[in-house]
């Protein structure tokens, strides 16, 4: 299952013994774009202070509640460091807003970013087309960019303009499920990441 991590930014987390703040952001490493850290602003229970959390801590996630539940007492979570010490981390929200470039021009804007629940892998980037073609929102892997192009302020993908205008359109409304991801892999001429990692 592919979790929005904008709509993260709405959700609640829950320490074994009550709430302890609300998911803030998150922080991905831009070797392997898998998600190492959420950052939670505690509010008022300690005066403002952000925290990182491991993904490893958490138990469940809870959609209808908007609410995060982890296997940390409140004392554990306040003995959290306030940040990550990592040369490769950075908040998922640098990626946001972002432009992105094809080989022959700029087609599009990062709205969102998918992860995958299961392993904390991040396996698009939701691309905003609307500024260049109406209504078209498509998806784009991690692997079809250009190392670190983001950290320069603009994303590179090899693919052209038409390939990225003509692939399957993406809506948030419909869950993205592997039929799709099979389309969107195949129309790229491109082998799927499931593929890969069962090899």
């Amino acid at each position: 299952m592919l979790q929005s991590l904008k709509k993260f930014e709405t959700y609640l987390l829950h320490a074994l013994d009550g709430e302890v703040g609300v998911v803030e952001d998150c922080l991905f490493d831009d070797e392997r774009w898998t998600v190492r850290f959420l950052v939670v602003g505690t509010g008022k229970w300690l005066i403002g202070r952000t925290v990182v959390i491991s993904p490893a801590f958490v138990r469940e996630i809870r959609d209808v509640e908007n609410r995060i539940d982890v296997a940390l007492s409140r004392k554990h979570v306040e003995e959290s460091p306030e940040s990550a010490s990592d040369p490769h981390l950075f908040p998922v929200q640098a990626l946001t807003g972002r432009s992105i470039q094809a080989i022959d021009g700029e087609f599009g804007n990062v709205e969102d970013v998918l992860m995958d629940r299961a392993t904390w892998t991040i396996r698009y980037l939701v691309i905003e087309t609307q500024d260049w073609w109406p209504s078209k929102k498509t998806l784009i892997a991690p692997d079809w960019l250009e190392s670190n192009s983001w950290r320069e302020g603009r994303l590179r993908t090899g693919l052209s303009r038409e390939a990225i205008k003509t692939s399957p359109p993406f809506s948030p409304k419909y869950p993205v499920d592997r039929d799709y991801e099979r389309k969107l892999y195949q129309h790229y001429r491109r082998q799927g990441y499931w593929n890969r990692e069962a090899a």
